[in-house]
């Protein structure tokens, strides 16, 4: 195992300029006979989190209200933003837990995983009474994904959120969907720096 971590890592350091390993080798040595030394480990670039942007777009809505609708059941924008993020993410598990199960699943497997997807598609049935006053111009799209006679999309954890971003072109010209296509990009930029120092954390 030792040598397959070994030749694993040969071939990733061989991916980076001599000039940045022998630097980065440098600092290590460095820090390892004097641990006063700046730590070449630690995450030292300073980015914004999801949570600063979260708090800045929400300062900016109590602030400004311009669009007349900046809270939809007691719901900013910002908010419904974050809980569709949320809803992404509960969606990714569930997904997970599906191509874990295979096709040799019990029926308690079988059973259990249709009441995760039952508790996520109420979930997001809620979500989209905001979403439908935020965003009109999904109903047709939505309604086009249900399941005739059950109301329920057809596999709940496939099923698109339809977030500003994912919206057909000639669907995002109204003001409030371009002002959420903004607050979405500025949020998943924020989320991506995340993911990226978690990533570094862990390395």
């Amino acid at each position: 195992m030792s040598k397959k971590h070994q030749e694993i890592f040969y071939k990733f350091n061989a991916t980076f300029d001599a000039s940045i390993t022998s630097k980065w080798e440098a600092q290590v040595i460095a820090l390892n006979m004097d641990r006063t030394k700046p730590n070449p480990y630690d995450d030292s670039e300073c980015t914004t989190t999801l949570q600063d942007v979260r708090l800045e777009l929400t300062h900016e809505e109590v602030s400004n209200a311009e669009t007349g609708i900046a809270f939809i059941n007691n719901l900013t924008l910002t908010k419904f933003l974050m809980q569709g993020f949320e809803l992404e993410e509960q969606q990714n598990i569930l997904k997970s837990e599906v191509s874990k199960l295979g096709n040799t699943a019990i029926s308690k497997d079988l059973a259990d995983l249709y009441d995760k997807q039952i508790a996520l598609a109420a979930k997001i049935f809620k979500w989209q009474e905001a979403q439908l006053i935020y965003m009109p111009e999904v109903k047709n799209i939505v309604d086009s994904n249900l399941e005739p006679n059950t109301n329920m999309p057809v596999d709940i954890e496939l099923a698109s959120l339809y977030l500003p971003s994912a919206l057909p072109e000639h669907l995002q010209t109204t003001t409030i969907i371009q002002k959420a296509a903004q607050s979405e990009l500025k949020l998943r930029i924020a989320q991506a720096n995340d993911a990226l120092a978690y990533i570094r954390r862990h390395l």
